[in-house]
């Protein structure tokens, strides 16, 4: 039967509109299937939502289709949605067509979600119905140490999402140990499940973890560079310099490693060589200026950005355990920006998130470092200092009144007050309370 679908979803004499048709009758006809099984009628469904998803991912990829092609991904994303979360453990175990067409419907549903045909869909009812289908597949393979096909489905809708509290589970997709494969996994799922987790951990600032898993996309084994292992070696480049980790190409396969060292590559080479020299600040700075269309290309200005701010970060550290005060002029200097203004900026930026213990005086022109730790201190630190003064406050406050309120009581107090009236109210209060 699924042969049989994909043929008639497949022929290319027949015209668009029927081809829509028929994928929608295959899936409505399959709970009417005379003599099948529940698990046969589910299964036949799902080849047509898979022949069907096939033809649309080409469609979407090369840009192709008009408003009856974007109706029909609308209600391919609502069928697809609940054939995942229908989906049971039992159906297709052990049976590698219905793991194929499992694993193409999801990719369908992400691919198409998440390139803006399927909008009509909820975003989080998207996630939660790949998640369980990630579930499914990780059930029939009897282990949760397995990579599946929807592992980079889930992950890629949930960085469009931004749900990145799904994907900082203690016991979610990133934290689970990678020892196996599941049915129907192919090279490009392991690539993009990489791609897309160390771009979620970049997100999450785990910038360790972010590193490994893109040097496991660029170290799988290739004999020829892929899209994919071009952009991952870009994240990985500036996950080590995030992660004060040194690069690592020995890992990497043939096409990968040789990427690494070839001109193509000389914006991100730039950047790891010039975080590597004493005036680093200085000299990413340059960097940055030259490469800058670069990065806005390559989607990653806001990354190179936060490596830069580090950078600086640091030089201002150095800076605050050699002068007490220095010029804005040349501290701007020091730290490689041309823009006095722009360096007072960022200054101001790091004293107000506790980085660095300092005081600007614009009036003079200088910024005037504090002695101490105070630069280490975090936002939270900060936070926390502050309420555990708002607490000692409020304590300090109720012991006044409560010490103030006992002497207004006492008869020595009241026999010295100022004047007649005063003296004769607080007789008449000691005398009520006593």
């Amino acid at each position: 039967m699924d042969a049989w679908t994909r043929d008639a979803m497949g022929r290319g004499e027949k015209r668009r509109g029927d081809a829509a048709t028929r994928w929608r009758t295959f899936v409505d006809d399959a709970s009417e299937l005379e003599g099948a099984t529940e698990v046969e009628r589910r299964g036949f469904a799902r080849a047509a939502l898979a022949a069907y998803a096939r033809e649309a991912v080409g469609r979407a990829r090369e840009g192709r289709g008009d408003e009856d092609d974007e109706a029909d991904d609308e209600e391919f994303a609502a069928r697809a949605v609940r054939a995942c979360v229908e989906a049971s453990i039992e159906e297709g175990e052990g049976e590698d067509d219905d793991a194929w067409d499992f694993a193409d419907v999801c990719r369908g549903l992400s691919e198409l979600w998440c390139r803006g045909r399927a909008r009509g869909a909820d975003g989080r009812t998207v996630a939660e119905a790949l998640g369980r289908a990630r579930d499914v597949a990780m059930a029939r393979a009897q282990s949760e140490a397995v990579i599946t096909p929807q592992d980079a489905c889930y992950l890629r809708v949930c960085l469009k999402l931004k749900a990145y509290d799904a994907l900082a589970a203690s016991d979610g997709i990133l934290a689970a140990p990678a020892m196996d494969v599941a049915p129907a996994l192919d090279a490009t799922d392991f690539l993009l499940r990489c791609y897309y987790g160390g771009r979620a951990l970049l997100a999450l600032r785990r910038y360790p973890e972010a590193a490994r898993w893109f040097q496991n996309a660029l170290s799988a084994p290739a004999t020829a560079l892929s899209a994919i292992a071009v952009a991952a070696y870009k994240k990985y480049a500036l996950a080590t310099l995030l992660a004060d980790a040194v690069a690592d190409a020995s890992t990497f396969s043939a096409p990968a490693k040789k990427y690494s060292t070839s001109r193509e590559c000389d914006a991100y080479a730039s950047l790891l060589a010039a975080a590597k020299k004493r005036d680093a600040a200085k000299e990413l700075a340059d960097v940055v200026e030259r490469h800058e269309a670069t990065y806005e290309l390559d989607g990653n200005a806001g990354l190179v950005a936060l490596v830069r701010d580090r950078a600086v970060a640091a030089k201002a550290r150095s800076l605050a355990k050699t002068y007490s005060t220095l010029r804005l002029g040349d501290f701007a200097s020091a730290i490689g920006f041309s823009d006095v203004e722009a360096a007072e900026r960022v200054l101001y930026g790091m004293i107000v998130r506790g980085e660095i213990a300092a005081r600007i005086d614009g009036v003079d022109g200088v910024v005037r470092f504090s002695e101490g730790d105070e630069s280490s201190a975090t936002i939270e630190d900060i936070a926390e200092a502050l309420k555990r003064g708002l607490r000692a406050v409020s304590v300090l406050d109720a012991r006044v009144r409560e010490e103030s309120d006992a002497l207004s009581r006492h008869k020595k107090f009241a026999s010295h007050a100022l004047t007649e009236e005063r003296r004769a109210a607080a007789l008449a209060h000691v005398e009520t309370e006593s």
